[in-house]
């Protein structure tokens, strides 16, 4: 069978490096914040807490983020095996809209 260019094309990785690294950034930024209130004895304001619930939400995006690469995502559609397919598709409704 003579391979194609998708069929060894793949960006699984970028995408997975990506995905961790921008999660990790996200956690040490916020860090940075509240030690940063906390060495200056400032109480959470709702600023705070607003972007601990959108760290919340950054990681669970990342987590689908990963589970549809898991699944296939950055690879042609031809080349996941059709028991993910299913899996895939429901995987990656939620990051879809």
């Amino acid at each position: 069978m003579a391979t194609t260019w998708w069929s060894e094309a793949s960006t699984q990785s970028k995408q997975r490096i990506t995905t961790i690294a921008l999660a990790i950034l996200a956690i040490v930024f916020l860090l940075l914040r509240l030690t940063a209130r906390h060495m200056k004895r400032i109480g959470l304001g709702v600023d705070d807490w607003t972007l601990i619930v959108g760290l919340i939400f950054v990681l669970v995006i990342a987590g689908v983020n990963l589970a549809c690469i898991e699944y296939g995502m950055g690879r042609h559609t031809s080349t996941i095996p059709e028991e993910d397919l299913p899996t895939f598709f429901k995987v990656r409704l939620p990051i879809r809209f």
